[in-house]
């Protein structure tokens, strides 16, 4: 009897599931799968997988895209230590600016799951 993991609500075997992992933008898979109920191993399951790359959840908290397509991100230095600094200084570091650089630009879109401007 081969080793059984609870993947997604479904039963993968150990093979399937490095399969997955290995090879994310497959559509669809059949393995022959032992399941707790059934001895039988010739029957498959079909598992469909969502194509595509993950989200970077590092960047998902720090940028947002705005509605012309440009990447908004908050400015670093108004958190703590601020009693030494200028009022109109923390007020500036508050408001929110771009992304500035074509290559850099292009990075956070990317780990942002976004496609160019519209």
């Amino acid at each position: 009897m081969s080793f059984v993991s609870l993947v997604g609500s479904k039963y993968l075997s150990r093979s399937s599931a490095i399969t997955c992992l290995y090879r994310p933008s497959t559509i669809c898979h059949q393995f022959p799968v032992m399941l707790p109920w059934n001895n039988n191993p010739t029957q498959f399951l079909a598992l469909r997988l969502k194509s595509g790359v993950k989200t970077n959840s590092g960047c998902k908290k720090r940028f947002r895209v705005r509605g012309s397509g440009s990447i908004k991100r908050g400015k670093s230095g108004a958190s703590h230590n601020t009693g030494y600094k200028a009022r109109q200084r923390v007020n500036r570091l508050g408001s929110s600016t771009g992304v500035e650089g074509k290559a850099i630009e292009q990075r956070v879109r990317r780990l942002l799951g976004v496609s160019g401007k519209p």
